[in-house]
C-alpha cells in the first residue's frame, strides 16, 4: 500500500514536467523569448525565440537561413589592426570579435627563430569556419598581424590532447599529437 500513494507522486512529477515543457515553456517563450541577437551594433535574425541565453546557447544551428551568410561577410569585415603598441592593447582590440554564444581560442605560438606569435581564432556560426588572425611580437613588444583569413574547422580542434600551434617555414601549423592537420601561409605583405 505504500507504494501507492509514491506512485501518485512520480505520475504528478511527471505531470509537472510535461507541462513546463509542452504549455509553460512555449508560453514563456513567446511571451518573454528573444528571436534576435545583438552584436556590435547589428540586429542578426535568430531561427526561433530562446526563453534564455543558455538555451540559445545549446542549441546547434540559432541563425535564421537568411542569416548564416550575412553574418560571416559581417564578421570578416570586422577591421583589426595592422600593428598594435602591446598585447593588451591587441587583447582590447579584439575583444568583441566573438559571435555571441559561439567559440574562440587564444593561444601562443613561436617559430624556429625565436620569433613569438599570438593566435586568435573566431567560430564562424554554423559555417565549420573560423577567422584566424596571427600576431607577430616584435622585442619592444609591438604586434604585427602577418595572418588575416579563414580556416576549416577540423575535429582535431575540439580535441583534449597533445595539440600544439607553432610557426615553422613561414606557415602557422596546428598539430595533433605531433602530427600537422592545418597550415596556413603567413602573409609577408602585413
Amino acid at each position: 500500500m505504500s507504494a501507492h500513494p509514491l506512485l501518485k507522486y512520480v505520475i504528478g512529477a511527471i505531470a509537472v514536467i510535461v507541462a513546463w515543457q509542452f504549455l509553460l515553456k512555449p508560453a514563456l517563450r513567446n511571451v518573454k523569448g528573444f528571436d534576435e541577437v545583438e552584436w556590435r551594433g547589428e540586429k542578426f535574425k535568430l531561427k526561433q525565440k530562446y526563453l534564455d541565453y543558455e538555451e540559445y546557447k545549446s542549441d546547434s544551428d540559432q541563425l535564421a537561413p537568411g542569416e548564416v551568410e550575412r553574418v560571416k561577410q559581417f564578421m570578416l569585415a570586422i577591421s583589426v589592426p595592422k600593428s598594435v603598441s602591446s598585447e593588451k592593447e591587441l587583447r582590447r582590440s579584439l575583444r568583441q570579435m566573438r559571435f555571441p554564444g559561439f567559440g574562440s581560442s587564444y593561444g601562443g605560438a613561436s617559430d624556429e627563430h625565436g620569433n613569438n606569435y599570438i593566435l586568435f581564432e573566431y567560430e564562424i556560426p554554423q559555417k565549420q569556419e573560423q577567422r584566424t588572425l596571427l600576431y607577430r611580437v616584435d622585442k619592444e613588444g609591438t604586434c604585427h598581424r602577418v595572418v588575416d583569413g579563414i580556416s576549416i574547422d577540423h575535429q582535431n580542434d575540439h580535441m583534449l590532447g597533445n595539440s600544439e600551434v607553432k610557426v615553422e617555414d613561414g606557415k602557422l601549423k596546428h598539430l595533433f599529437d605531433g602530427k600537422t592537420y592545418r597550415e596556413i601561409a603567413l602573409d609577408s605583405q602585413q
